[in-house]
């Protein structure tokens, strides 16, 4: 039977990309029980793919994309907002129907706002931000926590790595949602 052709598969993006987006579609559609691992090399495109991820998967839930790092996390949530379709040199209108409603960045000084902002909700949804915001949301705001863990349908996670000191897993793996690590660093664990 041949394989059907999925929106994705028409942007200008590099074979490895392809193959990575079709790792990560594939690992969500087997309803996966335990994490997925994609190790790509410095510069080959790892953030074009977790922008692709995010926006196709925020159509069915709440995104979460966390990275080590505020700086990371400001990039990211800079390219999954606009800058990676701006990159792509999509046309304006192109780019807006790919690019999520809303990227929006997890603090937990936020944990009101965003809680009425989601509720409210029915947009394509995602949140970016570090390791230690949901670790301190975990910690501190318990029912933001709760209600991040009934939303949330993915987690991605940037330095993928690094993911596995003890109270960063914790927080991530209490979620008890499908998450994707992403690496250009040889898995330590």
């Amino acid at each position: 039977m041949p394989r059907t052709t999925s929106p994705w598969e028409a942007l200008p993006l590099w074979p490895n990309q392809f193959e990575a987006i079709r790792t990560c579609l594939d690992y969500l559609a087997a309803q996966p029980t335990g994490d997925a691992l994609v190790q790509m090399p410095t510069g080959t495109g790892k953030t074009g793919v977790i922008a692709v991820v995010a926006s196709t998967q925020s159509k069915d839930g709440l995104v979460l994309v966390l990275s080590p790092s505020s700086a990371l996390a400001d990039q990211l949530r800079t390219d999954i907002k606009m800058g990676f379709w701006a990159a792509l040199k999509l046309p304006k209108t192109e780019a807006d129907r790919w690019a999520p409603d809303s990227v929006k960045e997890l603090l937990p000084s936020l944990a009101e706002e965003l809680t009425t902002d989601l509720r409210s909700s029915s947009a394509r949804n995602v949140l970016v931000g570090t390791f230690q915001a949901l670790q301190q949301i975990r910690r501190e705001k318990s029912k933001f926590y709760g209600f991040l863990k009934a939303k949330c349908q993915l987690v991605i996670v940037d330095e993928g790595h690094r993911e596995p000191a003890p109270e960063w897993a914790d927080a991530i793996r209490v979620l008890e949602r499908p998450t994707i690590l992403f690496t250009a660093t040889p898995y330590r664990n």
